[in-house]
């Protein structure tokens, strides 16, 4: 089975780099707007859509066909990793709406060992003996596969697992010039990590 949890364990959000018209760093003395920050500010800007229509796509690959073997190993370990997206902006009314979007997607597939404590078969047995019910639980954690005393709780399992992560960014911008000096504008990211890693028998 695999564990579900956030990718990153603070909260953040990391806008695509095709989302990104300039980044402004203020240190010292700085506008008010900027909050109680006691050291630098970095502002990030976000890009605009225009008159014309314009966009981008993209893809980064990785994955262990290219990669060298450890030296020690028989064979290299499997890596797959793809960072893929695009972004699109134009006029929604010429001269006056705009719109800007960007996709960014990541996926992250390897190996890992997985090292921990789990059920010895004794143990199975009592608990399924007194609860039934455990067993379903039960069935989700390794056998130990490392040598344990026979009248133990738990053992050790060493062995080969995988982690699987997979990360969504969007930014979409929409821009109203009322007039030459004044514009109306709002931001929406979105930025959604997650992280897959095996802690028990595949199914």
């Amino acid at each position: 089975i695999f564990n579900r949890e956030p990718q990153n364990a603070y909260v953040g959000l990391v806008p695509p780099i095709d989302a990104i018209q300039e980044v402004q760093v203020y240190t010292g003395k700085y506008d008010a707007e900027y909050g109680f920050s006691g050291s630098a500010v970095i502002n990030v800007v976000t890009r605009s859509g225009s008159n014309e229509l314009h966009g981008s796509a993209f893809e980064y690959l990785r994955n262990n066909a290219s990669d060298a073997r450890n030296f020690f190993a028989q064979d290299t370990t499997p890596f797959r990793r793809n960072q893929f997206g695009g972004s699109l902006g134009g006029p929604i009314v010429k001269n006056r709406i705009f719109i800007f979007g960007v996709y960014e997607g990541y996926r992250d597939r390897r190996s890992t060992t997985i090292n921990g404590a789990v059920p010895t078969p004794r143990l199975r047995d009592a608990m399924t003996a007194a609860f039934p019910a455990y067993k379903l639980l039960l069935d989700n954690f390794f056998l130990p596969n490392q040598p344990y005393s026979p009248a133990a709780a738990t053992g050790a399992f060493i062995g080969p697992g995988s982690i699987r992560a997979n990360t969504e960014h969007f930014v979409i911008k929409p821009d109203v010039w009322l007039n030459s000096n004044n514009r109306l504008t709002a931001t929406w990211v979105s930025d959604r990590p997650d992280l897959f890693q095996q802690n028990g028998p595949a199914r």
